[in-house]
């Protein structure tokens, strides 16, 4: 389900990729126009990440942490997903997020939902 409107709102738009890296006060007018103040919803799934990537995000980090064993690593991402899996039964939940501010270079979360419904009911609120 990308980039459809429902309810009038849209459900995993098409995102410019500095939707949430860029100050509020760089983006163009005909940006803020089209986003601000404009709640939308991202279909969010578990996302497992290889050991591989693992080991190159963390060596590009600009401190220093003890990088785990691929053992590790593998147990931990069990653990992970479990933990995702017995918060969002579906295996997936849906955002809310909104260029509103609250935040200096990036959307705000406004919530977290288990079912489409709600979080589309939050959009409405929003507008309200």
């Amino acid at each position: 389900m990308n980039n459809q409107i429902i309810n009038g709102f849209q459900v995993n738009p098409v995102l410019p990729n500095f939707m949430d890296t860029k100050p509020l006060d760089k983006r163009s007018k005909s940006h803020l126009e089209k986003w601000f103040l404009t709640p939308y919803i991202v279909i969010v799934s578990f996302d497992s990440e290889s050991y591989n990537s693992y080991r190159k995000r963390i060596s590009n980090l600009s401190f220093s942490i003890d990088m785990m064993t691929e053992k590790e690593f593998t147990q931990w991402n069990i653990k992970r997903k479990k933990v995702w899996l017995k918060a969002w039964k579906k295996g997936f939940r849906y955002d809310v997020r909104c260029l509103d501010g609250g935040c200096w270079d990036r959307t705000t979360n406004r919530g977290n939902f288990d079912t489409l419904d709600k979080a589309l009911a939050e959009c409405k609120k929003m507008c309200a």
